[in-house]
């Protein structure tokens, strides 16, 4: 907690404390951090669900070239996605799983 001294005198009775405390600070953080992860995560979901669909439409022109990649970059998406949004969700301040978090939406 953050002290703030009103007033004149430096006596205990004028330091108020401002703000949450550091237990509630964390447990606030941790449910930020585990909203943006699992967001991220949906998000990165969304679209390679979008993809796909889009990549269905195609097939039905035969002469379009097809993306021939498109099955590692749906594992890819889901997996890192899935796996950064756990880690990131239970250990906000390890940088492995926001790293997954952005390669799944890469």
């Amino acid at each position: 907690m953050t002290p703030a001294v009103t007033g004149g005198s430096a006596g205990p009775e004028s330091v108020q404390t401002l703000g949450l405390g550091h237990e509630e600070d964390g447990r606030a953080g941790l449910r930020i951090a585990g909203w943006l992860a699992w967001t991220m995560c949906g998000l990165s979901l969304a679209l390679t669900a979008r993809s796909l669909l889009l990549l269905a439409l195609n097939l039905s022109y035969p002469n379009l070239y097809n993306f021939d990649l498109w099955i590692e970059t749906t594992v890819i998406a889901v997996g890192c996605s899935t796996v950064g949004a756990v880690i990131a969700s239970r250990c906000p301040e390890h940088p492995i799983g926001w790293i997954f978090c952005t390669i799944g939406l890469a």
